[in-house]
């Protein structure tokens, strides 16, 4: 009698143990990230252009404006002196995009960095609140 007692009280702790903890972890956030790899990053006076290698072997780019790169904003970027830049990660939270950080060559002299001719269309590209990349 006494197993069956602490069998149902060990039971109805696990049971709202699991009831309490669900939401806790059901309103966490999901993150995804994913890297892709640079080949040039064009710099204007409104941002920067980044031409990145796309799964199909094809060159995309995206346009990221100066603005972005604020305190808590959509982009941040990283001066390194490593082999391994220039890339980007562009970070999903909960399927959304949330942000892009940028890990690029410190020496703005690397064949990486190149300038953007000003145009219209290029100002217009950077007027943007949204992060269009195709994978």
């Amino acid at each position: 009698m006494i197993r069956i007692k602490r069998f149902l009280v060990l039971g109805l702790f696990i049971a709202l143990t699991a009831v309490v903890v669900a939401p806790v972890f059901a309103e966490r956030p999901q993150f995804y990230l994913q890297t892709v790899f640079i080949e040039r990053i064009h710099t204007h006076s409104l941002g920067y252009r980044v031409d990145y290698n796309r799964s199909n072997f094809r060159l995309g780019q995206v346009y990221i404006p100066y603005s972005w790169f604020t305190p808590a904003g959509q982009a941040e970027i990283v001066y390194a002196n490593s082999r391994s830049v220039p890339y980007m990660n562009v970070v999903y939270r909960d399927g959304e995009f949330s942000h892009v950080r940028l890990y690029v060559h410190r020496d703005q002299g690397h064949p990486s960095w190149v300038s953007l001719r000003d145009s219209e269309e290029v100002r217009q590209r950077f007027d943007t609140d949204t992060f269009n990349i195709r994978y």
